[in-house]
């Protein structure tokens, strides 16, 4: 081997336990700062205090990755009432756990998951069926792919701010609060064209005004009793046709009836053809419904005459008018 090459492979040797030992280095300084912020954070915990210990854990997680590290956050968040991202960490934790066949930290993370998933808060975004193409979601910042619209997910309880934005559209913002155990449906607004009637795209011109729309008109009043008169006046013509109607079942059950003694032994009525056993029946079906509808009808009559009767007067106005040949008197009213 020549002196070059020797010397190639020398300082390449060198290289590598150069990069190594760095990296070693490196290694070893992330390992001890995830050491430290593991043990800030459970000073954190024992001191209740949620908010500062629980990214300390997740900072450490990041630095140095354990199955120990992922339970202590988790229990960190359910405590801190985060349940959501609580119940994503166990779970997380049981995958770590199973990798290394630790059993029962897999089994007690899987556990601590499975309490927690009904007591979970989920938010569902419903989004138009004709939303422009290419729009997009963020919740809180974030944007979410569209696969996730429309699914309830699991969220930690608390406020949520949804921006749905799209090109050549006007951005649209609505706001959720969400509680554990609850699933909230939150529609997302369709969004409105740039340029569109009303929006912030056609600012008004220099000094003019914004011309306010003309006041609605209050709904004309109907006079009193009106409404009342008038179901008065239908149940009448209900009633009449009821009444009208169990007048012509009764003619043809009276006919029927006679019709069916010309099949009957004059001597025993009760002993009749079958022609007359059949007209017989006919006349005591036309009976009762005869019956019925006379019932019927004088019911709706007489209601109907209650409620015209004991309906509001109507307004009226009188009102003596001179002639040539003396004077008239005016009635007007209005029902």
């Amino acid at each position: 081997m020549s002196i070059l090459s020797r010397t190639w492979s020398w300082l390449s040797a060198f290289g590598i336990l150069v990069s190594s030992s760095t990296s070693f280095a490196q290694g070893a300084n992330s390992a001890a700062a995830a050491e430290a912020l593991f043990n800030e954070a459970r000073s954190l915990v024992a001191a209740r205090d949620f908010a500062r210990a629980c990214p300390k854990f997740a900072e450490s997680q990041r630095l140095d990755p354990g199955t120990g590290t992922l339970m202590n956050l988790a229990d960190c968040y359910e405590k801190g009432g985060l349940l959501a991202s609580a119940w994503t960490t166990w779970i997380e934790a049981a995958r770590s756990a199973k990798s290394t066949a630790q059993n029962d930290r897999e089994s007690h993370a899987r556990k601590a998951a499975a309490a927690l998933e009904p007591r979970l808060a989920h938010l569902s975004l419903q989004v138009p069926a004709d939303h422009p193409e290419g729009m997009t979601l963020k919740r809180n910042g974030v944007e979410l792919a569209p696969a996730t619209w429309g699914s309830p997910l699991p969220v930690d309880k608390g406020r949520y701010r949804i921006e749905a934005s799209a090109t050549g559209f006007r951005s649209s913002v609505v706001e959720a609060v969400v509680e554990d155990g609850q699933t909230h449906n939150l529609i997302v607004p369709r969004l409105v064209p740039l340029g569109a009637a009303g929006t912030a795209s056609e600012p008004l011109k220099p000094n003019e005004a914004v011309k306010p729309e003309p006041a609605p008109k209050p709904p004309a009043s109907s006079p009193p009793g009106r409404t009342q008169r008038t179901l008065g006046y239908v149940g009448l013509g209900l009633g009449g046709v009821g009444l009208g109607v169990g007048g012509v079942l009764g003619i043809l059950a009276m006919a029927k009836n006679d019709e069916s003694k010309e099949h009957c032994d004059p001597q025993d009525s009760t002993s009749c053809s079958s022609t007359g056993v059949d007209l017989r029946n006919q006349a005591l079906t036309f009976g009762d419904v005869s019956t019925v509808a006379f019932a019927v009808g004088g019911a709706l009559v007489a209601g109907g005459l209650i409620l015209v009767l004991s309906a509001p007067k109507a307004r009226s106005e009188v009102a003596i008018l001179p002639t040539p040949f003396g004077c008239t008197l005016s009635y007007g009213a209005e029902f």
